[in-house]
């Protein structure tokens, strides 16, 4: 940011210079107007618990997996692969 140069301004000039797209006007969109509607989005209310447990999940696996590695164990990996993925 040059001095006495808005920070939208200097976004606006380095997306010109490194890309070499003009871009017309800078527009902000703020996310609390989203969640103050009546019936806001659903996803809101479901991305951060299903995000939360897909991280536990592969943690969990990922260290089982890795403590059948070290410990010299492949049975243990089958065992895991039967009991942790989602086969039918």
């Amino acid at each position: 940011v040059d001095e006495g140069e808005s920070v939208e301004a200097a976004l606006l000039r380095e997306v010109r210079e490194e890309i070499g797209l003009r871009l017309q006007r800078w527009e902000q969109v703020a996310v609390v107007p989203l969640l103050d509607q009546p019936q806001p989005n659903v996803s809101f209310v479901f991305h951060p618990p299903f995000l939360y447990l897909g991280y536990v999940g592969f943690s969990v696996a990922y260290s089982f997996a890795v403590a059948a590695l070290i410990s010299g164990m492949p049975g243990l990996i089958q065992w895991l692969h039967d009991h942790i993925a989602f086969n039918p």
